[in-house]
């Protein structure tokens, strides 16, 4: 420990509220990141659609996780439908689930959750 010490200031309070607040922007988080990977993959970045699909739905995914387990919102049909579009390509599909996401996201952020 004296070699290596900790870059984390002891001041730091890591308690229910932050951790709650770190849950809510880390969902949010995974929204952002499908937009982005769209703009991306749009704004003539290196990447192919079929690679910007893949990790839109990886980013679903795990948005789709984290609003199972804090907000008891069964995921594997959704995530069944998401893996049906990304099996056929179906970007505006797959931009359409985003979509309603973010709206869900929107109606729904200042809700508890539950740990």
């Amino acid at each position: 420990m004296q070699k290596y010490p900790s870059t984390i200031p002891a001041s730091i309070v890591l308690d229910q509220a932050h951790n709650i607040q770190w849950i809510k922007d880390e969902i949010e988080r995974r929204l952002w990141l499908g937009d982005r990977w769209l703009a991306y993959q749009e704004g003539g970045g290196n990447v192919t659609l079929n690679e910007a699909l893949i990790e839109i739905v990886k980013s679903l995914n795990v948005f789709l996780d984290y609003r199972e387990k804090y907000y008891e919102i069964r995921a594997a049909a959704e995530k069944d439908i998401l893996g049906g579009f990304l099996a056929t390509n179906s970007a505006t599909e797959i931009e359409n689930k985003l979509q309603t996401y973010k709206e869900w996201w929107t109606a729904n952020k200042n809700n508890p959750i539950n740990l």
